[in-house]
């Protein structure tokens, strides 16, 4: 009997022993229990956290998007404008040029016409057509209507036309003022 109380004795011992390890285990297992729990927040909130970032991200790529296509608008119409300031600039240089040539036969006629008038004062005076005082006058309507012309024209040097030597054309005749303006008959 006092055997069988040893036995009992000892497998109390150690089922308690055993009760006291299941029990530590038990709470080891409680504390890894709250740990696992405790990451699993953890883990759960870097979700929600990356969740969030992954949110902003897409948005920010959205953002991105958007500014793209804008600067590839952008880019598009400043090509346009580009090409409408070359054919613009084109188009300005074929307007120069034709102007150079418009003005180039304006100044030819001009001085086509302003030759001829001075060889048909130079043949009515001749003729005796007109007398000084037609000629004065004709000067002063002249200097009244074209003074820049007259300003530009008085500061050139004058030359004889070649062929103008031989011309047969009288020098004006110079009149006393004293005398009567018609002197030459």
């Amino acid at each position: 009997m006092w055997e069988t109380m040893k036995i009992n004795v000892r497998t109390m011992g150690l089922f308690y022993r055993m009760s006291d390890r299941v029990a530590e285990q038990r709470d080891r297992l409680k504390d890894l229990e709250a740990k696992d729990i405790a990451r699993g927040e953890k883990l759960l909130d870097i979700e929600r956290k990356f969740g969030d970032v992954k949110a902003g991200a897409d948005g920010l790529m959205a953002e991105l998007q958007k500014s793209m296509d804008v600067a590839r608008e952008g880019t598009a119409a400043m090509e346009t404008l580009v090409k409408r300031f070359d054919e613009g600039q084109a188009r300005i240089k074929s307007l120069e040029a034709e102007n150079a040539a418009l003005a180039t036969q304006i100044m030819d006629a001009f001085e086509k016409a302003t030759l001829k008038a001075r060889y048909d004062i130079l043949k009515d005076y001749k003729a005796g057509l007109l007398d000084e005082a037609q000629i004065d006058e004709e000067i002063e309507m002249f200097e009244e209507d074209y003074p820049e012309e007259v300003r530009s024209l008085s500061d050139a040097p004058t030359s004889v036309p070649a062929g103008a030597e031989n011309a047969n054309v009288e020098p004006p005749v110079q009149a006393n003022p004293s005398e009567d303006l018609d002197t030459r008959e």
